[in-house]
């Protein structure tokens, strides 16, 4: 076969190696996030819920705003 065929070999080799790594990065990202309790975790919402609380509290936003936001943040 001579170079062309290693090349190509290798190539290939390459590319898989690329997207077991995608994949893994991506498993690991997700699997982290879904399986921490809301509130914990890499992205806690604890901050936004603190924040959405003040609003409500000063009066910035309606009740319905209110119910709708938390229930997206505790999603």
């Amino acid at each position: 076969m001579g170079w062309i065929g290693g090349g190509i070999a290798m190539i290939i080799g390459l590319i898989v190696l690329v997207v077991l790594i995608v994949i893994l990065m991506n498993w690991a990202r997700n699997g982290r996030i879904q399986s921490a309790p809301p509130g914990f975790g890499l992205h806690s919402n604890s901050e936004a819920l603190r924040i959405l609380n003040e609003r409500y509290a000063r009066g910035e936003i309606s009740d319905d705003d209110y119910r709708r936001m938390k229930n997206e943040l505790l999603k």
